[in-house]
């Protein structure tokens, strides 16, 4: 009755696989939203900023319009900084999805 117990070990250790590949694929699956969620935040922020920035008593309030441009600009590093993780956690998660 050997064969019948390797047999046995063999589905514990193909379903621990399955298991560890759907984890890594949830896992994976999770960082890509999380930083889609951030830049999508970051652009709506800019969003709103402009359109501050577009309003004339913007610039009549002392410190507004250079927070809002100080503010922007900081989005705007942060979005160029979360776009290539995303990229490449999106790759990352077709790559194990496809595997």
């Amino acid at each position: 009755s050997a064969p019948g117990l390797d047999r046995k070990a063999q589905k514990r250790l193909e379903a621990e696989q399955r298991q560890a590949r759907s984890k890594a694929k949830k896992e994976q699956q999770q960082a890509v939203h999380q930083l889609e969620k951030k830049i999508q935040d970051l652009e709506k922020r800019q969003t709103e900023i402009t359109a501050e920035l577009e309003k004339p008593e913007t610039y009549q309030s002392n410190g507004r319009m250079m927070d809002l441009n100080r503010e922007f600009r900081h989005n705007a590093d942060e979005i160029a900084k979360l776009t290539p993780k995303w990229e490449e956690a999106a790759a990352k998660m077709e790559n194990a999805e496809s595997a």
